[in-house]
């Protein structure tokens, strides 16, 4: 098997796509199933960040809302609402952001 084994099967060889025995290809270059060294430990680092970093934003929003809201004529609100406001604010901004993170220029590929 060319590159070695895994626990699902063979693993292709960095730089190439993958090929069981009888010469199909498994992960062709550039596609989403093909997973670079440190992506899986990566991704998941990322996850457990992401909790934390929600209730800090939420936190954040909150005292910015409470500085700024004579300014711009909102009543300063809680942290419930924050948690809300955040929540619709990350679900709106992710998809823009991880399609320009896919489409950014320069981006190492495997």
């Amino acid at each position: 098997m060319p590159g070695g084994g895994g626990p699902n099967g063979p693993c292709p060889a960095p730089g190439r796509g993958g090929d069981d025995q009888g010469g199909a290809e498994l992960y062709p270059p550039g596609t989403a199933g093909y997973l670079c060294g440190g992506d899986i430990v990566d991704a998941f680092v990322k996850l457990v960040a992401a909790g934390p970093l929600f209730f800090v934003s939420a936190w954040l929003l909150m005292i910015f809302a409470g500085i700024v809201g004579a300014d711009v004529g909102i009543e300063p609100f809680g942290y419930v609402t924050s948690m809300v406001v955040t929540i619709a604010l990350w679900l709106t901004l992710a998809p823009a952001i991880g399609a320009a993170g896919r489409a950014a220029p320069g981006k190492k590929q495997c």
